[in-house]
């Protein structure tokens, strides 16, 4: 409710323009009122426009400085009004929010698992990994990667497609987390306790075996996360042999951790 009804503080420069006549009618002073009106009136042509209406306000407000404090007074007088505003406003939200989304909260208590499944980074980030991989396969977003057909992507390209995966998720997805030991490329996590790993690797690098087997440990250890996931981009048949010969020899075959994706360029459904 606190964070619903937040809106401009009761005394603030606009309302203090939209009540300056209210303000100015309120002195005691005759003399000063005068003064005061005829300064502004003076500060406008014939027909005015909301600006001008303005500034003039504002040169008034600078030749007659205690006007500021008189406002502020006003305000603080009738401090009851704007905490009846609040109330009503508060029950319009319980009315409008509240209310209404609670027999929906019941239904699903009720009639699902939807408030008993454990938020899981890991699992979440392994389906939208998934999904990336099934959309570059099997969705042409192959070729997003090239410049007529030449690869163009590098693994930057593809982190930030990663991100977009993400629209709607109550999990926190940061990239570039650095939490001592160098920048993972992702961090997905639900709170301190459920925090997963996602490094991008192109099967063209030179440290992709190196990386298997030691980077993820490191940034794991690093961010106190308890899963890692290694996703990586082949352009080519040969990229694709080297992925499965790497990862033969460091013992890592079939972990549904580390996800290929076949980004090489397809032939359309008719020419196969």
């Amino acid at each position: 409710m606190d964070i619903l009804t937040v809106d401009d503080s009761a005394i603030n420069n606009s309302d203090f323009y939209s009540n300056f006549h209210n303000v100015t009618r309120s002195l005691e002073n005759s003399s000063l009122r005068s003064a005061i009106n005829d300064f502004f009136r003076l500060h406008l042509p014939k027909k005015p426009s909301k600006k001008d209406k303005v500034n003039a306000f504002l040169s008034t407000i600078r030749k007659f400085p205690d006007l500021i404090d008189f406002y502020i007074k006003l305000k603080e007088d009738k401090k009851h009004e704007v905490s009846s505003a609040s109330i009503v406003e508060i029950n319009e939200l319980k009315e409008k929010l509240v209310d209404v989304f609670t027999p929906l909260c019941e239904l699903l208590n009720k009639k699902s698992d939807f408030y008993n499944i454990p938020p899981n980074s890991y699992d979440e980030a392994l389906k939208r990994a998934l999904y990336l991989k099934d959309v570059i396969e099997n969705n042409d977003g192959y070729r997003i990667f090239y410049d007529g057909i030449r690869p163009i992507a590098k693994e930057d390209t593809i982190q930030r497609i990663f991100k977009l995966t993400w629209y709607a998720s109550p999990f926190d997805v940061n990239a570039e987390v650095n939490n001592g030991r160098g920048p993972a490329d992702y961090k997905v996590s639900f709170g301190s306790g459920d925090s997963t790993i996602v490094e991008f690797k192109l099967a063209s690098s030179s440290s992709l075996k190196r990386n298997l087997e030691n980077q993820t440990n490191i940034y794991k250890a690093a961010s106190k996360s308890a899963s890692d996931i290694s996703v990586i981009l082949c352009y080519t048949l040969a990229d694709l042999r080297k992925v499965a010969k790497v990862i033969r020899e460091i013992k890592k075959e079939n972990h549904e951790n580390i996800i290929i994706i076949d980004a090489s360029r397809k032939l359309s459904a008719s020419k196969v």
